[in-house]
């Protein structure tokens, strides 16, 4: 083997060794595609933005909705003002109430029976009233009662009758009205009658 020749320190002259071939590269390594983990903590692309609401869409969805609600309420009571038949009618809608039989007061005011307690209610009007004490009234508070204003009150509905024992229970109550009762109760050795039995003419 051909060689460089070189003097040792013992003056000899030997063959220099060659350098050994180079080790070829590794090839690179193919890329893999990500796991579910890996692919869990790549940032995920932002969704696109929804489409901005149309207030004149939205309205319009509004006032058909209150239409087909308020249409059947309103054949059975003409004269009963909007707010109110739209108010009695998603209550009857979502099953909160029905109809009663007959669906009208003797003074022509809608009535409708709460399902849950079986309470009959009726839908009054509203209306104006003067809230408030006059500069003439000394009564207790009046002070804080002042100025008298008037207020605008919109259509409710209220219970024809008292709410009993038996229909709270009923409309899944539990003794809390009966609690509050003794809790306040004069501490006489006297305990108020709150059992849960039907009142007359339940």
């Amino acid at each position: 083997m051909g060689g460089i020749l070189f003097r040792s320190f013992t003056g000899r002259e030997e063959p220099a060794e060659e350098p050994a071939p180079a080790a070829p590269e590794a090839p690179a390594p193919a890329p893999v595609a990500p796991g579910p983990a890996e692919a869990r903590s790549l940032p995920a692309e932002a969704a696109p933005a929804p489409p901005p609401e149309d207030p004149a869409a939205r309205a319009a969805e509004e006032a058909k909705r209150r239409r087909r609600l308020v249409e059947p309420l309103r054949a059975i009571a003409p004269g009963a003002p909007e707010d109110g038949l739209y108010l009695l009618a998603v209550r009857i809608d979502a099953g909160a109430f029905r109809l009663a039989d007959p669906p009208l007061t003797p003074e022509g005011l809608p009535s409708a029976e709460h399902v849950g307690t079986g309470l009959p209610f009726v839908l009054l009007p509203g209306g104006e009233y003067v809230m408030g004490a006059s500069d003439e009234e000394t009564m207790r508070y009046a002070d804080v009662a002042r100025p008298a204003r008037p207020v605008k009150v919109r259509p409710f509905l209220l219970a024809r009758t008292e709410c009993t024992q038996s229909a709270w229970a009923r409309g899944g109550g539990s003794d809390g009205c009966a609690s509050a009762f003794r809790s306040a109760w004069p501490k006489s050795g006297r305990e108020p009658d709150l059992s849960f039995r039907p009142a007359a003419g339940e």
